[in-house]
């Protein structure tokens, strides 16, 4: 292609597609690097980011002393359990469960918020107390009492979900 000609089809904007038209050699069309490193040769660094951290997912701290009783009955279960707040998180204390129905196996405690199941506890019988004493994210948090059949399913359960009530 002469000089002059280049140059008219350039003011055309031709040249883009001709480049389309080109047939590419073979193999051109594979990336010359296919794994998810970069190549050697490249100067790009690879960096990891975790999406959850554990300081999220754990209780924030392992003893803390709460104060304000809150209680619910529901369905034959008496849920009773302490509460504090501790700057934007919560501390609950000892949770109480108790269960009047005829069909007593077994009662449990525990605590759930975003981030997982916490103080899960269970006992043969009608009557569990579970000194829980930890500080946790408020996100979606409850406290649940439940009475559990022989096969550890819940058919009576109470909770009281953040911010908590009182009846």
């Amino acid at each position: 292609m002469g000089k002059k000609v280049r140059y008219a089809a350039a003011t055309l904007g031709v040249v883009p597609a001709l480049g389309m038209l080109a047939q590419p050699a073979a193999g051109a069309l594979a990336p010359a690097h296919t794994s998810k490193q970069p190549a050697a040769t490249s100067r790009k660094t690879v960096k990891t980011v975790w999406v959850s951290h554990l300081q999220d997912i754990a209780p924030l701290a392992s003893t803390c002393t709460a104060n304000k009783e809150y209680t619910l009955t529901d369905s034959g279960v008496h849920l009773k359990f302490w509460s504090k707040p501790v700057g934007s998180r919560t501390c609950i204390g000892t949770i109480e469960v108790s269960y009047t129905g005829p069909n007593a196996k077994r009662t449990g405690a525990e605590i759930i918020n975003r981030f997982g199941t916490f103080c899960h506890a269970t006992t043969a019988g009608t009557k569990i107390t579970d000194g829980c004493h930890h500080v946790f994210r408020r996100a979606s948090m409850r406290v649940i009492g439940s009475e559990l059949n022989g096969n550890n399913i819940p058919f009576a359960t109470v909770s009281d979900y953040f911010p908590f009530i009182t009846n």
